[in-house]
């Protein structure tokens, strides 16, 4: 349905149109015989014109009135799943402040809140479908670079440096995701990028924070090997020896969390024990023990950590493993500044 008081100007440009028009054909058959073949092929250039305008208008006025139909029955149902999102919303909240006043309701509660989610991701998922006909060829390429992600997390252990068929996949993956991203809208590429970076810091944070709850400590998995540039081996180590864990550098990566002995010297690169990026869990690393992992030699405070067990040199990939044990319970504040972690320690403490 055409929006007259929107397009008023349009249409009174259209009737203007319309009216030059009649006219130019009524001047034209009134000089039939009397007009030269010059006024002639002026008239008929005047009414070229305004046929052209004419249609245009006409084109432009009705397209745009059943775009925006079109649009507004997608916003019509976009805010109905609002709504719906909302009363679930409410509802839980309801549920919650009753849980606060009576205690003995807390597990119900988290019952219904649960509930309340589930629903409440269904009807997220429902209105994203309801926006497939406008946007599908957008939504299909963002759970396509979802899926990459997952991939490229998946491919290894994300032990450093990376072997030559995982450093080939990764690229191969990223390039992937490069192009993907290219076909997307500008503000569903940060959407992207943000809520990756964010997910991947909150479940590598809830990783390590629950192994450190469930064990009072954190064992960490490293490894030396020849062309990783360390400026000691393992030789002059034996299980019980006290290491230092900080950042430093694993062959071209700075930032990468490192094993040091007593003289400051790298003895090898720590592998990461989250399932995202290797970075994640550096930076993971630096929230559950609350300080920046820096080397003694540069002034900072490094984690210290016991030797427990040395692996022969692998003849194959000309590794040594080790593992070191961080002797260290995770603080309240951590806990508490995380959701997950604080949930966790009280279904923890309830079941024990």
């Amino acid at each position: 349905m055409i929006d007259f008081k929107q397009n008023w100007l349009r249409i009174v440009s259209f009737f203007l149109l319309l009216i030059g028009s009649i006219l130019l054909i009524a001047i034209q058959v009134s000089l039939t015989n009397s007009a030269t073949k010059l006024e002639t092929s002026l008239l008929n250039l005047f009414q070229f014109f305004l046929s052209i305008g004419f249609t245009w208008l006409l084109s432009k006025v009705v397209f745009e009135s059943s775009y925006k139909e079109s649009q507004k029955k997608l916003a019509i149902a976009a805010f109905r799943r609002i709504k719906e999102i909302e009363r679930n919303i409410e509802r839980t909240q309801g549920y919650v402040n009753s849980a606060k006043k009576d205690g003995d309701k807390a597990s119900e509660c988290l019952e219904v809140v649960d509930f309340s989610l589930v629903n409440a991701r269904d009807t997220i998922r429902s209105s994203i479908s309801d926006w497939e006909d406008v946007i599908g060829e957008e939504l299909a390429a963002a759970d396509r670079i979802q899926d990459l992600v997952a991939e490229k997390n998946e491919i290894s252990l994300n032990e450093l440096p990376e072997t030559k068929s995982e450093t080939e996949a990764k690229e191969k993956i990223d390039h992937e995701i490069t192009e993907l991203k290219v076909k997307l809208p500008s503000a569903m590429r940060r959407n992207i990028s943000r809520d990756d970076i964010e997910r991947s810091q909150v479940e590598a944070v809830y990783e390590l924070g629950k192994t450190m709850l469930e064990k009072g400590c954190l064992e960490l998995n490293g490894f030396w090997e020849p062309r990783g540039e360390f400026m000691a081996s393992l030789e002059s180590l034996s299980v019980g020896d006290t290491v230092y864990i900080a950042r430093g550098m694993a062959g071209n990566r700075l930032g990468a969390i490192m094993a040091y002995d007593e003289n400051q010297n790298s003895i090898g690169v720590i592998t990461n024990r989250t399932r995202g990026p290797y970075d994640t869990f550096a930076q993971a690393m630096d929230t559950v023990f609350e300080r920046r992992l820096i080397p003694k030699a540069l002034g900072g405070e490094p984690l210290h950590g016991e030797i427990v067990e040395i692996e022969p040199v692998d003849t194959k990939s000309e590794r040594q493993y080790f593992k070191v044990k961080v002797n260290r319970r995770l603080r309240n504040k951590v806990i508490n500044d995380h959701p997950q972690l604080k949930e966790y320690n009280k279904k923890r403490q309830s079941d024990g």
